[in-house]
């Protein structure tokens, strides 16, 4: 419970909101300039943005913007 309320008082959604949909990323150096801009970890920033579903970890592990797409369906663009 302590690191729910800390990621979130760190990272509060409204403020992410801001980070995060400002463009299309893929990769680590991108979330450890937006992790840095609230002072945490990557790890910690990962762990939030999943929980919001704003990202997710691609085959290799890779952070990528968006949710991941379900087993046998494309994406539509």
């Amino acid at each position: 419970q302590a690191d729910m309320f800390a990621g979130r008082f760190l990272m509060p959604r409204d403020q992410l909101k801001v980070q995060i949909h400002a463009g299309v990323w893929r990769g680590w150096p991108t979330l450890y300039e937006i992790a840095a801009t609230f002072a945490v970890s990557a790890t910690a920033m990962l762990v939030r943005l999943e929980e919001l579903g704003w990202a997710h970890r691609d085959e290799s592990g890779s952070p990528v913007l968006g949710r991941p797409v379900a087993p046998g369906q494309g994406a539509l663009f």
